[in-house]
């Protein structure tokens, strides 16, 4: 990684950042939060082959973000007929919270760029 990149320790030593100590932030984050919602028939789409490319062009596979990250939070449902498509990395990030209901979701990452592995 060319000292571009740490690995900060801890939630299994895979959180990749840059130098400055900096990450790209979540397309959706909750956090610190009590009693929230995300359902619905629609659609998150993180334009994840755009990233993959970033990625095989940099040549390093960090500074990916998350596209829905959940954490230090309680109450929490996801569903409704939600869709999470084309993740830069982590589609589903839940850590650090309690009373966590996920159903009736769909996960997609259909894409021909092969995904973010070179």
């Amino acid at each position: 990684w060319g000292g571009a990149y740490y690995c900060a320790p801890g939630h299994g030593g895979g959180n990749f950042f840059r130098a400055n100590g900096t990450r790209h932030a979540p397309l959706v984050r909750v956090a610190h939060a009590v009693n929230v919602t995300l359902t619905g028939g629609g659609e998150i789409n993180g334009n994840g082959a755009a990233w993959w490319r970033r990625c095989r062009d940099l040549g390093t596979d960090a500074d990916r973000p998350h596209l829905v990250q959940i954490e230090n939070s309680t109450g929490i449902v996801v569903g409704g007929g939600l869709v999470m498509n084309q993740t830069p990395s982590w589609m589903l990030h839940i850590l650090l919270t309690e009373r966590v209901v996920v159903q009736n979701i769909s996960l997609l990452n259909q894409d021909t760029s092969h995904g973010p592995s070179f």
